[in-house]
């Protein structure tokens, strides 16, 4: 697979994964069609309450910074940290006490704006970004206005760790854990769940890894890695030896452990990461 392949790829499953109907990540203020039961409800989020044949109980409310909201009959609710589902039972359940027999309550969410994340590194639009719910990383990539021409196959995610699966908003998380995933990797619309973004996640798409090639190239300079890629497809992809070139005598420098080596390849061994090939003039 070659590096200049990797936004018709990219594209591609995208196109997958919409096929396959995946949540899409709003902006501020824009109201996705569709509602997510499991949706965890937070601060600024808009909520839309309907008390079916009580056309009068019908509104539509913004969870305060405290996690609050205030409907009729039941006075304050504590929404935040409740999905979607939760709370209907919950202002199902505190209507009947007295006020309703059997109320039929329907909620929606009208404006999603508690779950943030940051897209940060190799994308065209960097910045924070709204997210209903769980949402695929290529998702959130295209909504950031995919991938710049420097962008590489890593991703890496900071993830806040907390002390319950689901939190209130006045929970802090206890510590941060880190997920590296490879772009690469992803295949017929994947729904695994590392590529799922969460709540709070910093993402961080890397620059491409490179090689250097020097000496008697056509193109001397430095070019995209990509797993399994060797010292003659190096050297290829910088238009070949001169005609003054020394294939056989190829060297590659490469830093391990802090230290500088100076290796004599076989044209057919990998190159890592970094690496920098020199193909010397030819003593004849």
């Amino acid at each position: 697979m070659r590096y200049d392949n990797i936004k018709t790829i990219f594209l591609a499953l995208f196109c997958l994964i919409k096929i396959f109907s995946f949540t899409t990540p709003c902006l501020a203020g824009e109201s996705p069609p569709g509602d997510l039961k499991d949706y965890v409800i937070g601060p600024e989020d808009v909520v839309d309450l309907q008390v079916w044949g009580n056309d009068d109980m019908h509104r539509v409310v913004e969870v305060s910074k405290d996690g609050t909201f205030t409907f009729p009959f039941i006075d304050t609710v504590h929404a935040a940290g409740l999905t979607v589902g939760e709370l209907e039972k919950l202002v199902r359940h505190k209507l009947s006490q007295g006020y309703f027999t059997n109320p039929q309550v329907t909620i929606t969410i009208s404006k999603y704006k508690s779950q943030k994340v940051v897209v940060l590194g190799e994308v065209l639009k960097p910045g924070s970004y709204i997210i209903k719910g769980k949402t695929h990383i290529l998702e959130l990539i295209s909504e950031a206005g995919g991938l710049t021409d420097k962008a590489g196959r890593i991703v890496t995610i900071t993830r806040n760790v907390f002390p319950q699966a689901v939190c209130s908003d006045n929970q802090s998380p206890q510590a941060q854990t880190t997920l590296t995933l490879d772009l690469d990797q992803l295949g017929g619309g994947s729904t695994d769940a590392r590529y799922m973004v969460q709540d709070g996640d910093s993402i961080y798409i890397a620059k491409a890894q490179r090689v250097f090639i020097t000496g008697e190239v056509n193109r001397p300079g430095q070019y995209p890695w990509d797993k399994g890629l060797t010292v003659s497809q190096a050297i290829a992809l910088a238009g070949g030896p001169t005609k003054r070139g020394a294939m056989g005598r190829t060297k590659i420098n490469r830093m391990e452990h802090g230290a500088e080596l100076q290796l004599k390849p076989k044209m057919s061994d990998q190159v890592v990461p970094d690496d920098i090939i020199e193909v010397p003039q030819s003593y004849f």
